[in-house]
Parts: C-alpha cells; structure tokens; sequence
C-alpha cells in the first residue's frame, strides 16, 4: 500500500474518536504532548498531513519520498496518531483501551510511547507490519 492509498482509507474514517482524545488530554496534562502551535486540528488531519509529505521530500528533507505505507506508519513518533486510527478504523475498544494504558504506563517520551501504543495493537500476532496491522488494514479497507 502507498502512502495515497492510506490517505484515501483514512479520508473515510470520522475526525475524532472519544478515547484518542482523552488519551490527548492525558498526555497534555503530563506535559508529553501537546497541540498547542501544532498545524493540525485532529489526529486525522495529522494522519493526512504526514502522508501527504511522502509525495516528495517534505518537511525533513526526504531524499528517498518513494516509501511504502508500512515504511510510513514505522516511523511515526506521535501515539495519538497511532491510538487515532486504531479506534477510528474499528479496533476494538478494550484492544484500544489496553494500548492507551499502556502507552502511558511507559517512560514519558513520545517515542517509547507511541512503541508501546504499537505493541499492545500487536496483540501477540507478531511483530511486522502484516502482523500490526492486519486488523486495521482490514477495518480500513472495509470503509
């Protein structure tokens, strides 16, 4: 999958999601996150943003933008944008709620967050993308 065709899966999915945007609150209140200054109004439009970057060298300068969907979704660093399409694209909620959980039982960086927010979506099917992300890639192609 492209980063286009990610794009257009995510386009159909809603703009908010109750649990993502507690879980914003949280980290805003712990002083790990924040929107404030941020260009984006909803993880969906960070989600868009980011993708969109991929169609030539971006913000950081990309001297390789021909990138797969799965080289995208690796190297994101913000766990409200992985929280966000996992509930936005129907994973269920206990599944959502337990990688929130733990995401903020983690080391307080985004980056060791957002891994555990990863891993407790993996839910013991492996580590690879296929494995990740299988059950979003299947709520997302269902919309």
């Amino acid at each position: 999958m492209t980063p286009q065709q990610l794009a257009a899966k995510i386009r159909k999915l809603p703009p908010q999601v109750p649990m993502t945007t507690d879980f914003e609150c949280i980290l805003a209140k712990d002083g790990t996150w924040s929107r404030a200054g941020a260009w984006y109004k909803t993880q969906k439009e960070h989600w868009l943003g980011w993708l969109a970057e991929y169609r030539g060298p971006g913000y950081y300068g990309r001297k390789n933008s021909h990138r797969s969907a799965e080289f995208v979704y690796n190297h994101i660093v913000c766990p409200p944008m992985v929280l966000w399409l996992a509930e936005a694209s129907g994973i269920p909620k206990p599944m959502v709620a337990k990688a929130a959980q733990a995401a903020l039982s983690a080391r307080s960086t985004l980056a060791a967050r957002c891994n555990k927010t990863d891993y407790c979506l993996a839910d013991d099917r492996g580590s690879d993308w296929q494995a990740r992300n299988g059950t979003t890639k299947d709520q997302i192609n269902a919309n």
